[in-house]
């Protein structure tokens, strides 16, 4: 599992007679930033010798909003370390649990994606105000109006969305109970395993008590694929050799006005946007002490937990409150 401190870009636009290319790069470091600095330098070094070499590269690395899920270390803020567990702030705000060997597994039973949910909103009304802009710029009136018209239409769709939305506190109790008993099946057949079950705004939070796990082992991929577990995440625990659990609210479901912007979100970010950053963030922690992430149902199967897994349980629920009434979002 890589969560870095620090990290940094490095850019390399090389010409030579008719070639040139833009060749963007990351690098990260638990040191100091110069080191981070350094390590991009040698990766856009090391790609600009391939592209010279005929091979084919990326040119330019993105940031991609489930960070980490590509094979590029977890892009986002350290807020603590606890030993080998790391707790960051993700794209949209909220605080994950990170660890490398005590598995978690959410089920979702229908679903929790909207435009403002994906983190798309904020990057669609960017992309849309430079595509009017770019459009009068060069006389494309009718382009323009498409995209005036875009704009309005998710302004008006986050809106209505907005007054319908409340923090959920969903009735699922036969989904939950169905969900229950395929648990109890695997466990029949696996009754050395210990599963602690917590309900989640979208469906069931499992936690894996018996023992700890690598991301890579067998038994991991079987029990993802009988849980039905998000491929995404399932493919993010591999390449970063970490489980993952958010602990604190999604803001769409706490009444945020605004989701922290796509400049102060993505980690890193320039130090001009750092006092937007600090200002959502406190408004965000200052709602989220009255919601819980997830909410602790039951234990099941074999009643001994191991040593380490005991300690993440304890951090984990702490965090995410999930032994109070409060209501989950």
């Amino acid at each position: 599992m890589i969560v870095p401190n620090y990290w940094a870009e490095a850019i390399i636009k090389y010409k030579e007679g008719s070639r040139k290319v833009t060749i963007k790069r990351f690098g990260w470091s638990d040191i100091n930033q110069e080191d981070a600095q350094l390590e991009a330098q040698k990766r856009a070094d090391d790609a600009l010798n391939d592209w010279l070499a005929g091979k084919l590269i990326t040119f330019r690395e993105k940031k991609i909003y489930y960070n980490g899920a590509d094979g590029l270390p977890i892009r986002e803020q350290v807020i603590s370390r606890h030993n080998d567990v790391v707790i960051t702030r993700n794209s949209y705000g909220a605080l994950c649990l990170n660890t490398p060997d005590v598995m978690f597994a959410d089920i979702d039973f229908d679903g929790d994606f909207s435009i403002e949910g994906s983190c798309l909103s904020p990057l669609l009304y960017f992309i849309f105000s430079i595509a009017f802009i770019v459009s009068l710029l060069k006389g494309y009136y009718e382009a323009a109006v498409l995209f005036t018209g875009l704009f309005c239409l998710l302004f008006i769709t986050n809106k209505i969305r907005k007054k319908l939305e409340k923090p959920i506190e969903h009735n699922n109790s036969k989904i939950i109970d169905d969900h229950l008993k395929k648990i109890e099946l695997f466990l029949e057949k696996y009754p050395k395993w210990g599963v602690r079950v917590y309900e989640t705004p979208a469906g069931l939070r499992l936690l894996i008590t018996h023992k700890t796990m690598q991301p890579n082992d067998s038994e991991v991929d079987l029990f993802f694929k009988l849980m039905d577990v998000d491929p995404v995440y399932a493919r993010m625990c591999k390449n970063q050799q970490c489980f993952r659990a958010r602990v604190t609210p999604k803001p769409w479901r706490i009444n945020m006005n605004q989701h922290i912007t796509p400049q102060s979100g993505n980690w890193p970010i320039k130090e001009q946007y750092l006092t937007i950053r600090e200002d959502w963030v406190k408004e965000y922690s200052n709602k989220a002490k009255d919601f819980a992430a997830c909410r602790f149902i039951k234990s099941i199967g074999n009643a001994t937990v191991d040593d380490k897994v005991a300690e993440i349980i304890k951090l984990h629920d702490e965090l995410s409150k999930a032994n109070t009434d409060l209501a989950i979002a």
